[in-house]
């Protein structure tokens, strides 16, 4: 829920600045939000690689001038970022227990 707000903040900052500064100002938004998701061990590093590829083909279309194909490449990061990693993965990268199960487990 937490990245699907983020792209929700990158769009709305999009809609929000003057053209040639839309695709810039989403970018670095969006790089902070993989940053964060990577310290906070709710990505693991392939998919830090993965986002990373993702932000720098974005970041090529925004240097040519092309805001909008620049955030629908953000879009296509943020729907494959989404995709690796819901809840459960967040919770084995932790090292976390689902907390359904403990509660069964403890019930037995």
């Amino acid at each position: 829920m937490k990245l699907c707000c983020a792209l929700l903040l990158c769009l709305a900052t999009f809609a929000c600045k003057p053209a040639g500064s839309k695709c810039a100002a989403s970018l670095a938004l969006y790089r902070t939000q993989v940053n964060g998701a990577l310290a906070d061990k709710t990505i693991d590093q392939p998919v830090y690689d993965d986002q990373q590829r993702y932000i720098a083909k974005a970041e090529k279309i925004c240097a040519s001038g092309d805001d909008e194909a620049a955030v629908t490449a953000l879009f296509d990061a943020a729907m494959a970022l989404n995709v690796g990693a819901d809840d459960a993965y967040a919770r084995s990268l932790k090292k976390e227990s689902d907390p359904a199960a403990a509660r069964v487990e403890s019930k037995r």
